[in-house]
């Protein structure tokens, strides 16, 4: 079967339709090439009946999700879902074989952390590699457990992610986060400038946006730990700053037009 390499589509199309017997697809499962192992292994798992796997075939099923380092049809995370130790093998698999590719398939990664416990992801933190593609795995890892943060931080090696876990989170949570971070030496314009922070685009009017973001360090202004304090009026100022920027542009752009 190792002429197979170039017909995965097919290979896909016919499991999916239950054209292939029990006996190849178990064959097509644990084929060397993971292209055609993740083609069975996706068309096995949505053959009627979907969301189902063949008793016989749940060994080399479970072996060829874990295989997977490509999540074409965006399946992944029901099957990883549905099984977390399979999750975590998964998850150990790719941070070993291709962490690059994790922030590709956020779906499936999301799915595999949300089912593993702490000593899971305690584990999975201390093999991460310092590289900053694996920012937002650092950050699913760590989620908003204090305890995960102090490990994190408690890692040389891992110190372009520590304050990763604070990007854009204001919560309790990730106040007593920062808190932590002071406390092992960072100072707070920096922790205000993860806080700052988004990973996504915004719709509408970018002073409202700004606004949003300005909302989120009032709090942190009467805080009663200084340092907060100080991290708050540093976001504050930041986010007026540009919100004055945006509307003042947004006013002009209304009576003049775009330039």
């Amino acid at each position: 079967m190792s002429s197979l390499s170039d017909v995965a589509d097919l290979v896909e199309t016919w499991c999916l339709r239950g054209e292939i017997p029990e006996s190849r697809v178990k064959l097509l499962l644990a084929h060397e090439d993971p292209t055609i192992a993740n083609a069975a292994a996706y068309g096995e798992f949505n053959c009627d009946p979907a969301k189902s796997v063949r008793e016989s075939l749940q060994d080399d099923w479970r072996a060829a999700v874990i295989r997977c380092n490509n999540d074409k049809h965006r399946w992944l995370h029901e099957a990883l879902s549905s099984d977390a130790t399979m999750g975590f093998e998964w998850l150990q698999e790719r941070m070993a074989d291709s962490p690059e590719n994790l922030y590709r398939m956020s779906d499936a990664t999301a799915a595999a952390v949300n089912g593993i416990d702490r000593e899971q992801r305690k584990s999975l933190l201390d093999d991460l590699a310092s590289e900053y593609h694996l920012l937002k795995i650092a950050q699913q890892l760590v989620g908003n457990d204090p305890d995960l943060y102090k490990s994190l931080l408690a890692n040389p090696k891992l110190k372009a992610l520590h304050l990763g876990p604070l990007r854009g989170n204001t919560s309790d949570t990730g106040l007593q986060m920062a808190v932590i971070a002071l406390d092992a030496g960072y100072d707070p314009e920096a922790i205000a400038f993860e806080m700052y922070r988004m990973d996504h685009a915004w719709r509408g009017s970018e002073a409202r946006m700004w606004a949003s973001i300005g909302r989120r360090f009032e709090p942190l202004v009467s805080h009663a730990d200084a340092r907060i304090r100080e991290v708050g009026n540093i976001g504050l100022g930041w986010a007026s700053a540009q919100q004055g920027s945006a509307a003042a542009r947004e006013r002009s752009e209304a009576i003049h037009g775009r330039s």
